[in-house]
């Protein structure tokens, strides 16, 4: 941010929940179908669970796993962690000041 009007909180607001909101919500939707498919009591969620856990091909658990850790925020003001893995994350947008920073460091 640049100052602490209500104008520059209201453009850092936005422009956090328009990095993350996507994401988040899609977490919200799969954790509730994690709820239903562990803790369900009802005659449906039971089937659900057994043909999600029993009959999905193992391939199918490894690319929502593999989808689920793609997304990795880290703190905008430090330098971004390398991908070490097989998997690279989604890109993030560095902070403002971080990126003024790493331009004035003479190479």
């Amino acid at each position: 941010m640049r100052s602490t009007s209500i104008e520059d909180v209201k453009e850092a607001l936005d422009d956090y929940r328009e990095q993350r909101f996507d994401h988040v919500k899609t977490q919200y939707e799969a954790s509730q179908w994690n709820a239903k498919l562990i803790y369900g009591h009802t005659f449906l969620e039971r089937m659900l669970r057994q043909g999600t856990l029993h009959l999905l091909p193992k391939s199918v658990h490894k690319n929502i796993s593999i989808k689920d850790a793609k997304y990795r925020p880290q703190v905008a003001f430090l330098p971004q962690a390398p991908d070490r893995g097989s998997l690279a994350a989604f890109p993030q947008k560095p902070s403002r000041r971080y990126t003024e920073e790493q331009q004035a460091v003479p190479v």
